[in-house]
């Protein structure tokens, strides 16, 4: 059976209802009100390219950023991972139970992480907390991870304007210092193997020093980048360290391998000082 509901009203009964009693009493019928314009929704080409959406790409950026600042300079052993959206980038330096690691944390601290694998590789490197921390020249914060987790995390943090542009190459810097610094101190509590071969980029460097038959000699780092027929990176203008042998300073390799040493580095000269070795 079809089902169908007939309404019926007579004056009276549209007279109560207000509707009707406003549509038919004289009164002025306002406006209706204007609907609000939609915006457009903004395109990425819309936006600046330096803004970023979101966290992700935000930390993305910063790890990009930092792997082109690092094969620009020479430093292409640092950084052989492909930058992802993440917090954290990892840095393997040839050991079997434990990497590198730079980590970002809320946008304010940038954090040289040794990453240990399980407990045992923990305690040992604990038990040479003594040798990293005097070679590397600061404190590491040996206990901040969980009790139960099974690997353990070993920081040292720094306060930095992280994704700052105007100050991410001083970041940088700072970063290559403290790896450099990181992997001497692990070189020097044995951790590290020290053999890193020289580098054929270095070549002429160690040809030269092998037929030039003096037991001392000077070289700016003019001459230097004469001698190798390209510029130094930046890091060799910059510290000290760059030219003191390690598993990644493949020039101060080169010189060992030629069988001198560097006896002193003049940073604000652009000079350096080797000696024959016995």
């Amino acid at each position: 059976m079809e089902n169908r509901w007939e309404f019926s009203f007579n004056n009276e009964q549209l007279d109560k209802l207000v509707y009707v009693n406003f549509a038919v009493d004289g009164r002025t019928v306002p406006e209706e009100l204007p609907v609000p314009e939609e915006k457009p929704i903004q395109s990425k080409e819309d936006t600046d390219t330096h803004e970023y959406s979101s966290l992700d790409e935000q930390q993305k950026a910063f790890w990009v950023n930092f792997v082109k600042y690092c094969n620009d300079h020479d430093r292409e052993d640092i950084v052989g991972r492909k930058p992802l959206a993440q917090n954290w980038y990892d840095i393997p330096v040839g050991a079997n139970d434990f990497l590198l690691q730079f980590t970002i944390t809320r946008s304010k601290y940038v954090s040289l992480v040794i990453y240990a694998f399980d407990g045992e590789t923990f305690k040992r490197l604990e038990s040479k907390k003594s040798v990293i921390e005097k070679v590397f020249g600061n404190k590491f914060d040996w206990y901040s991870s969980r009790e139960k987790s099974t690997a353990k995390r070993i920081v040292y943090k720094h306060e930095a304007d992280v994704f700052n542009p105007g100050k991410q190459e001083e970041l940088f810097d700072w970063m290559i210092e403290k790896f450099d610094l990181l992997v001497d101190a692990l070189v020097s509590a044995d951790e590290l193997d020290n053999e890193e071969p020289s580098g054929e980029k270095f070549s002429e460097i160690k040809k030269y020093l092998e037929s030039c038959g003096k037991s001392k000699i000077s070289l700016t780092f003019a001459e230097v980048e004469n001698i190798i027929g390209t510029e130094l990176c930046r890091s060799a203008y910059t510290y000290p360290v760059y030219w003191k042998p390690s598993k990644t300073h493949t020039m101060a390799n080169t010189i060992v391998a030629a069988g001198y040493e560097v006896i002193s580095v003049d940073l604000t000269s652009k000079k350096i000082d080797l000696e024959k070795r016995n």
